[in-house]
């Protein structure tokens, strides 16, 4: 009986003891936890002055936007736009600093479940040893042993406690777990936050870069007169026309031949490719079409945005091809362009970007990072154009024949191969 008095004893003040030392270690990261939660609110508000100068930039640029494009307009518009990018830049690097904060609160986190798991199981363990210890002498034993009743009885309810214990402590247990495994995930998550925000940083870096040549290349081609300006407005035109006539032409000689099954036709199975989406112009020869080319139509749609928005994959794929016609002085086309081919027998390409975050050969899910958006290439003001392929009809080849962009590495497309890209994107 003493020994039975001792045993439980021991293992009343074993439970007590590790629950006071849990008590104290969660105690010690809750405060760690509660300075870094302090820290993300700090951010959170930062962050809500910045988007609000970044809606600044953006209504200013709209109203710029409106103004007849003279030398003062555009050189006021990439003034102002260079300002816009340098708040983006400051957004995106207090977003990377959450992130990475928020990746430190789940790291305490996930160290106090793994603390919190591992004196479950001691105590669980401890509990199983005294269950053996007590259940060692069956209650025939004890009986004989001449025990009163009373005795006997606080043996059974021994034996009762220490289980239903042990059941608590495992479902417990069991309960940390879950937690644990979803604190990863989360972190995993959280860390793939991270990598794109970083990218989007760099591709906010080159979109500034950009930005800035282009006013120095403006300045420098007009030596800052308004009557140089316009004429440099109307040779840029007259050579976008002209090398479109000749890529035209080239195209109807390829004929490229495809299968005309070979593609998807199901509609509405893209994502749209920028967050906020207002369509400027549409695929085709429409009512309103401003920038039509040679064919008499518009091979995409265009889409009016900011320099420096974020251009999303609208599903995945494999980036096939990038470029940059402006590479070569006198090539007034997509600029900066992205093409990706996706598993249906869709392409699809994104042009005028102000700085690209991917690669030929990367794999990319819908939604992921392809660049930022620009005034790259012949474009009357910055905005994405948005094309779609039937990808058997289309190759990317350095145009050696060219007179106009000389070796300059573009899509090229057999003519029934462009299709009307709002035949995908979301009604």
């Amino acid at each position: 009986m003493l020994s039975f008095k001792k045993t439980s004893i021991k293992i009343g003040l074993f439970i007590c003891i590790s629950y006071a030392s849990f008590f104290v270690v969660s105690i010690a990261h809750a405060i760690t936890i509660d300075e870094i939660n302090k820290k993300i609110e700090d951010k959170k508000n930062s962050l809500g002055e910045v988007y609000k100068d970044i809606k600044k930039y953006e209504d200013a640029l709209e109203n710029t936007g409106k103004e007849k494009t003279t030398l003062q307009s555009t050189i006021k518009t990439l003034d102002t736009t260079k300002k816009k990018l340098d708040t983006n830049i400051k957004a995106t690097q207090i977003n990377i600093s959450t992130t990475n904060l928020n990746i430190n609160k789940l790291a305490l986190s996930i160290d106090e479940k793994k603390n919190k798991i591992d004196e479950d199981k001691q105590v669980i363990a401890k509990d199983i040893r005294a269950l053996s210890e007590i259940d060692s002498q069956s209650m025939v034993e004890t009986i004989l042993n001449n025990l009163s009743m009373s005795d006997v009885w606080n043996h059974a309810q021994a034996l009762i406690s220490i289980n239903q214990t042990i059941q608590g402590n495992i479902r417990e247990l069991q309960g940390l777990t879950r937690e644990l495994e979803s604190s990863k995930q989360e972190t995993e998550a959280k860390k793939k936050e991270l990598e794109t925000q970083t990218k989007l940083l760099s591709s906010q870096k080159q979109s500034v870069e950009s930005t800035q040549q282009e006013k120095a290349q403006v300045l420098k081609v007009t030596q800052n007169k308004e009557a140089n300006f316009k004429k440099l407005l109307a040779d840029k035109l007259a050579q976008k026309n002209a090398f479109e006539k000749e890529l035209f032409d080239f195209e109807q000689q390829l004929k490229i031949k495809f299968d005309p099954n070979s593609y998807s036709k199901d509609g509405s199975i893209f994502e749209w490719p920028l967050a906020k989406h207002i369509i400027t112009q549409l695929f085709g020869s429409t009512v309103d079409s401003k920038r039509l080319y040679t064919s008499g139509t518009h091979n995409g749609v265009d889409f009016g945005t900011p320099v420096g928005t974020p251009v999303k994959a609208v599903m995945a794929g494999t980036v096939i091809g990038t470029g940059n016609t402006d590479l070569q002085p006198g090539c007034y086309s997509f600029g900066k362009w992205v093409m990706v081919s996706h598993a249906n027998g869709l392409s699809t390409m994104y042009g005028h970007f102000s700085s690209i975050s991917v690669k030929q050969g990367d794999v990319v899910a819908a939604g992921d990072l392809l660049g930022l958006s620009g005034n790259t290439g012949y474009s009357t003001g910055p905005h994405l154009h948005f094309g779609v392929y039937a990808t058997q009809g289309t190759r990317i080849e350095r145009y050696a024949n060219s007179n106009y962009c000389k070796n300059v590495t573009i899509p090229i497309a057999d003519k029934s191969a462009y299709l009307d890209p709002m035949v995908y994107l979301p009604k």
